[in-house]
């Protein structure tokens, strides 16, 4: 992944047409290029009871994470951040005004998603043979929000330095929680693209996405 290009993908700028929005998002992108990831993993089994999808043995609500991991049999929690010193960046930028704050906030999430698909890929080549699915995040399609509580638990997030408010907002607020499968073969070219997504109206779909540099 480029960082560069997603973060202007996500605060939607076109590269072709530089300006102070643009120069403050390269600013923002250095300053959070060199964050590490924190990451948590733990093996899962999939399975159906009926008309139930159960990810082990507790039911999952909607349908959006069965048809996602379809074929899948085992799979993986996963929770990362990029602790406190990402939220740190975040509100220096945003006493400068908005749009160091929109910047900071494009280039901080382009960068965790950045780690956590590397991370992914390296834990897809640790198993030949075997690739893990895009992963999938509570919130995504119907699945609700409320299932970050299961993930949040099962990997005991709070060894990251991760808490989870009633509101069900993570804290570091870098910080994700997803599912992914294992699935035999090679993975599919279009495997992160926004094409596999039903929300047709999203407007960070990557097909409108900018070439940038």
């Amino acid at each position: 992944m480029c960082l560069m290009r997603e973060a202007a993908r996500l605060m939607r700028l076109d590269p072709n047409q530089p300006g102070p929005a643009l120069q403050l998002l390269r600013e923002s992108v250095q300053l959070c290029a060199e964050l590490s990831l924190g990451s948590l993993t733990r093996p899962c089994s999939f399975s159906r009871s009926g008309a139930f999808f159960l990810v082990d043995g507790v039911p999952v609500p909607g349908q959006s994470l069965p048809r996602h991991l379809e074929g899948c049999r085992e799979g993986l929690l996963i929770g990362a951040t990029l602790g406190i010193e990402a939220d740190r960046l975040l509100k220096a930028r945003s006493l400068l005004g908005l749009t160091h704050a929109a910047a900071m906030q494009a280039a901080l999430s382009a960068r965790l998603e950045q780690g956590v698909d590397e991370l992914c890929d390296r834990l897809s080549g640790e198993r030949p043979g075997y690739h893990l699915t895009p992963r999938f995040s509570p919130g995504y399609g119907d699945l609700p929000l409320s299932y970050q509580n299961f993930i949040f638990q099962q990997l005991q997030m709070g060894r990251l330095g991760v808490s989870l408010t009633p509101g069900l907002m993570m804290v570091p607020t870098k910080s994700i929680t997803a599912l992914a499968g294992w699935r035999a073969g090679a993975p599919c070219q279009t495997a992160r693209s926004c094409a596999r997504c039903p929300d047709l109206r999203c407007p960070y779909r990557e097909e409108d996405a900018h070439e940038i540099s």
